[in-house]
């Protein structure tokens, strides 16, 4: 079977018609826009399809793998202690050292006191009788005793009464004037009598600087209320003050030193005599005792006194005092015994300081140094705490540090009243040992127990000097 031979071509087909595609906009045709596609036959539209709905919200994923362990914290600071043997330059009686990272820290042994010897037995007694004598000009007139005993007889006189000692000067406004001094006493008997025992001497401490006494010219008047002292009276008392304190510095110029007191009810007044009492008495700043007639010192009519104070380089120590009136009578009505010292005092400080910390005082005058006493009145205990909860507050004021920074730049403060080696430590660790100053607070309080304090500090020989004078002598210029 053979295949069949390939038949002939058929004809040339017919030329194709030209076809154009073209985007087209939305348009009657395609509301939502298409393409046309045109040819000699006529336009055919293609559309785009609407959009869909939204879908909804897929389900939740997997819980994720638990991220890595993170690095570990860096090693805390290594304690190294050794024992010290008796007659070490640093414990006589003996102790230990210990060093914190790199704070050398030394605890001394107390020393054991020696026993005392037995006395020895003393003689018999003499049998001594005793008759009173009624006044007699020959034998005495005041009247008095005989005594007769084996080896004879003798008379002791009455002595006749001293005169009545004078009465004492007025005391500054706000404080108690001293009673006059006892008259002195009447000449013995006959017979010599034994001589007065001499009075101890106080424990030794370093020399004071002397401010005036709480209240002093800005205060109260006694427990009256906010009455205070009207400008003039306060001017005559300050300069009084300041002239007695100069006498004394003149006097002795290797012990005291001063801080002066102002008339803060007239603040042009205060300013001049600050200046007069450093300029020309040569004293080491000013003392002033918390508010004055119930204002603080943020009100920026006192900030000429600051102004004056950094102008001279002197630092001023704000002293506690009784609380304010209406804080008095809210906080401590039936509880008196707390508005002093024990807490009144810490409570009206440290609304003070803050207050001033939080007007930009120390933005206006950054040299400005104050000193606050009795560690700081517990600030640094809770300072990180209180810059925590006001850093934000301090920007919206515009301050341009933080109250930390405020407390390490421009405030320093002393031991005075404050005798707790837990409490300084505290402070040394919050604000430096260079912002630390060494004080007792007499009269208010012991010198003997501040010495005491002071000779068993656990600190190296470096922070003990800086504690005892150095930062005394940098801050007060002494």
């Amino acid at each position: 079977v053979c295949n069949g031979a390939d038949g002939s071509p058929g004809p040339a087909g017919a030329p194709g018609t030209s076809v154009t595609a073209l985007s087209e906009a939305p348009s009657a045709w395609c509301p939502n826009g298409g393409i046309k596609i045109h040819s000699a036959a006529g336009d055919v539209h293609l559309c785009n399809g609407a959009d869909g709905p939204q879908g909804g919200i897929g389900p939740v994923g997997p819980k994720g793998d638990v991220g890595p362990q993170g690095d570990a914290g860096p090693a805390g600071l290594s304690v190294v202690g050794e024992s010290l043997a008796v007659n070490n330059p640093m414990c006589p009686t003996g102790g230990m050292r210990y060093v914190i990272g790199v704070q050398e820290n030394y605890v001394c042994n107390g020393a054991a006191g020696p026993v005392g010897a037995k006395g020895a037995t003393g003689p018999a007694g003499t049998p001594v009788t005793g008759v009173t004598l009624s006044p007699d000009p020959l034998v005495c007139a005041t009247g008095g005793v005989k005594l007769t005993a084996a080896n004879g007889s003798y008379t002791v006189c009455n002595g006749t009464i001293g005169a009545t000692g004078a009465q004492g000067p007025k005391g500054d406004q706000g404080a108690v004037g001293a009673p006059g001094a006892t008259g002195d006493q009447g000449a013995q008997g006959l017979k010599g009598d034994t001589g007065e025992t001499g009075a101890q001497g106080p424990a030794g401490s370093q020399g004071p600087i002397g401010p005036q006494g709480p209240i002093g010219p800005q205060g109260l008047k006694g427990d009256t209320g906010p009455q205070g002292l009207p400008a003039d009276e306060a001017i005559t008392v300050a300069t009084d003050a300041n002239d007695l304190m100069a006498a004394a510095c003149k006097a002795y110029p290797g012990r005291f030193a001063a801080l002066a007191a102002l008339p803060t009810p007239d603040v042009a007044a205060s300013v001049k005599e600050l200046q007069r009492t450093v300029r020309t008495l040569g004293f080491k700043g000013t003392m002033i005792n918390g508010h004055t007639n119930g204002e603080f010192l943020d009100d920026k009519k006192y900030w000429p006194i600051f102004e004056a104070a950094q102008a001279l380089d002197v630092p001023v120590y704000l002293h506690p005092r009784d609380p304010h009136p209406l804080a008095a009578q809210a906080y401590f009505q039936g509880y008196q015994e707390l508005s002093t010292a024990g807490w009144g005092f810490t409570m009206d400080t440290v609304s003070h300081i803050l207050r001033l910390i939080f007007s930009g005082v120390f933005d206006t005058f950054p040299k400005l140094q104050l000193v606050i006493g009795h560690l700081g009145e517990g600030i640094p205990f809770f300072l990180e705490r209180l810059d925590h909860h006001t850093c934000r507050a301090m920007k919206r004021r515009g301050l341009k540090k933080t109250v930390v920074e405020y407390m390490r730049d421009n405030v320093t403060v002393t031991t005075s009243g404050n005798f707790s080696i837990a409490a300084l430590q505290c402070t040394i660790a919050v604000l430096g040992i260079d912002k630390v100053i060494f004080s007792i607070d007499w009269p208010y309080e012991s010198n003997r127990e501040g010495m005491d304090f002071f000779r068993h500090l656990p600190l190296g020989p470096g922070d003990m000097a800086k504690l005892a004078h150095g930062n005394a002598e940098r801050v007060f210029k002494l």
